[in-house]
């Protein structure tokens, strides 16, 4: 899963053509984090879910590459030491 937020001040339309990008690059399922949500801040988080991990270096490196986008995270992989 990648975590990623767009900037503010895009516009709607916007958001939803780089939305459709990322959908067509594959299985990928992207959503608002917070559906629904008038905070515009917590209304510009989503996230993409997909099972190929290669198919996950193409949405981060989409992301990456669009001025809408403020950050993309990927998720962190976490261990117990002991």
């Amino acid at each position: 899963m990648i975590r990623f937020q767009f900037r503010v001040s895009s516009p709607a339309q916007d958001r939803a053509g780089l939305v459709k990008r990322i959908a067509d690059l594959g299985e990928v399922a992207v959503e608002p984090l917070f559906p629904g949500e008038a905070d515009g801040e917590l209304a510009a988080l989503y996230t993409a879910r997909f099972a190929e991990l290669d198919l996950g270096d193409r949405v981060i490196e989409t992301l990456r590459r669009s001025p809408l986008v403020e950050f993309v995270e990927g998720d962190v992989v976490r261990g117990l030491n002991g």
